[in-house]
């Protein structure tokens, strides 16, 4: 389900989602990480933090994982995983940094 960022007025709507319903090619910046060491570490190691902007590779059918591009690397992220995090939709355009 996307919802709109009730924190920006209806002209400017950002929308927020969790990582697993984002479509393919769209680029997404994480702005809520799950809570707890082991995922926020795991997430840091492969390059994943708060404000990172990725890009949507692939979703796996039947609850398979999401592949993301993340500071240039591939990164497959469990489905489970992927429904914790939350991002910002930017769009297919959106800038990676």
């Amino acid at each position: 389900m996307v919802r709109p960022d009730i924190s920006s007025s209806p002209r400017s709507a950002r929308w927020l989602t969790s990582l697993d319903r984002v479509p393919r090619s769209e680029r997404v910046e994480v702005l809520e990480l799950p809570r707890g060491r082991g995922a926020s570490r795991h997430l840091a190691h492969v390059g994943i933090c708060l404000h990172e902007k990725l890009r949507v590779l692939s979703t796996a059918p039947l609850g398979g994982p999401v592949l993301v591009e993340a500071r240039g690397t591939n990164v497959a992220i469990g489905r489970s995983l992927a429904k914790r995090i939350t991002v910002r939709l930017l769009g297919p355009q959106g800038e990676l940094s």
